[in-house]
């Protein structure tokens, strides 16, 4: 015990307030930490924690801090700490160092709780650039590129993590995400456009973990989550804007909250309803594109303007966009479903919604595969009315 009691003893040594040691120790040789350290992470696994040190670590190199990973002999064995060790060497965190138990020490495994709540309040960020009522300052545009660049100049405390070479340079995946992560409970506003090459069902767990501690990191992303990914997503809040002046209202609530969230960016090219400039995006929320008789036809944002051409194409039909995919518009779409069916546009929208809906309302839902040629919809739909 005294090995890792004297290695933190040392590393503490001349460190001066606002700067700290910061302890990511395994809950299972956290017996070797001294009384009166706090532990960051509790509960979380070796690689987990190196990758989530990395975002505390790049934080306390501002401030002339260090930080400490105390894990067991064996923590290379875990798959992902390769990953994690690498991203230690791509962001050159000097500040990191790695605490080994001794292999012949046994293993102390106290200190471990069976129900553990994980969630806890981090630092507030407030940017002083955004005006008050959830509008958005900067230029609009399709893909968010416009409230990076405006961020980027006018704000110290947000870090665009693509757009630095440090973050960008390596290959995308879970130890990043941690990272990312972590940094966005370190007084920053943490934004990261996820390429479009990744699977978002590869990072389910990694996802959960960051929305059951509840940090803040904002993603942006081109397709929307599967229903697999929302399940897991318990803490987040999932966007789907279905134009560029919704993005750039959706953007701003989102930059000014301190939940995880995650956008989706719409298509522009579709011909929907314009989102009014003057009006700010309600959490929760979806909208009606085209107002019509008892049958609604529903998409997520991205697909908002096949919704709109559906309707016309009925004649008789109206079109609804979820603006929220997490949480869902239940009582919207409840409202809408009483007055008649539901053609949902992707079967995981239908199946999420049919889920959420009460079981009276399950079957005036109608799942429409969304690829489908718009004639093909149509007789569709005709086919279940």
């Amino acid at each position: 015990m005294s090995d890792i009691a004297d290695q933190l003893a040392r590393l503490a040594e001349g460190i001066v307030f606002p700067a700290r040691l910061r302890v990511f120790a395994e809950d299972r040789v956290a017996g070797l930490v001294p009384a009166g350290s706090e532990r960051e992470w509790p509960h979380a696994g070796p690689a987990e924690l190196l990758a989530a040190a990395c975002g505390a670590a790049w934080a306390e190199a501002r401030r002339g801090g260090q930080v400490a990973v105390v894990v067991a002999a064996d923590a290379p064995r875990d798959p992902a700490w390769s990953a994690a060790r690498a991203l230690v060497d791509q962001l050159a965190l000097g500040n990191l160092r790695i605490l080994v138990a001794d292999a012949d020490r046994p293993v102390i495994s106290g200190r471990v709780a069976s129900q553990v709540d994980v969630r806890r309040e981090w630092q507030p960020v407030r940017l002083a650039s955004l005006p008050m009522g959830g509008l958005p300052p900067w230029p609009v545009d399709g893909d968010g590129g416009a409230m990076e660049t405006w961020l980027m100049e006018r704000e110290p405390r947000v870090l665009v993590a693509h757009a630095q070479p440090e973050w960008a340079q390596g290959e995308p995946g879970p130890a990043l995400l941690l990272a990312l992560g972590q940094l966005a409970a370190e007084g920053q506003r943490v934004c990261w456009r996820v390429p479009a090459s990744v699977r978002l069902t590869d990072w389910r767990d990694t996802l959960s973990t960051l929305g059951q501690r509840g940090l803040g990191l904002k993603l942006i992303v081109s397709e929307p989550p599967s229903v697999a990914v929302l399940t897991a997503l318990a803490g987040w809040w999932v966007w789907s804007p279905a134009d560029a002046g919704e993005l750039a209202a959706v953007l701003a609530n989102v930059l000014d909250h301190e939940e995880p969230a995650l956008v989706v960016l719409p298509d522009v090219s579709a011909d929907v309803t314009p989102w009014p400039a003057s009006r700010a995006v309600v959490a929760g929320d979806g909208r009606v594109l085209v107002a019509g008789g008892t049958l609604t036809v529903v998409a997520d944002g991205r697909r908002a303007g096949r919704a709109v051409v559906l309707a016309q194409e009925l004649g008789d039909a109206g079109a609804f966009t979820c603006t929220c995919l997490s949480p869902l518009p239940v009582a919207q779409l409840a409202a809408l479903a009483a007055r008649g069916p539901l053609a949902v546009l992707g079967e995981e929208l239908a199946a999420a919604i049919s889920t959420a809906l009460a079981p009276s309302a399950h079957q005036r839902v109608l799942m429409l595969p969304a690829a489908e040629e718009m004639a093909s919809l149509v007789e569709r739909v005709r086919s279940q009315r």
